[in-house]
């Protein structure tokens, strides 16, 4: 059965339902603030840098394949 004649039967089944995602609320993304460290060695030396790192997090709904890939 082609593309056409599902359309015809069940519209839903191709194309899915369009909707306005612009008048849904936007996503606010989260703030994550880590710490990290690091130990370099100049000659004999050892040099600990620490540095505060940000981050910013979407969390979004996503498929089972999309995760494993």
């Amino acid at each position: 059965m082609s593309g056409i004649y599902q359309t015809i039967e069940n519209p839903n089944l191709v194309f899915p339902v369009w909707s306005n995602n612009l008048e849904h609320e936007p996503v606010k993304p989260s703030e994550v603030k880590k710490t990290v460290e690091k130990i370099e060695f100049k000659g004999r030396q050892k040099i600990k840098k620490v540095i505060e790192v940000r981050s910013f997090v979407i969390k979004r709904r996503v498929t089972k394949d999309f995760l494993e890939r």
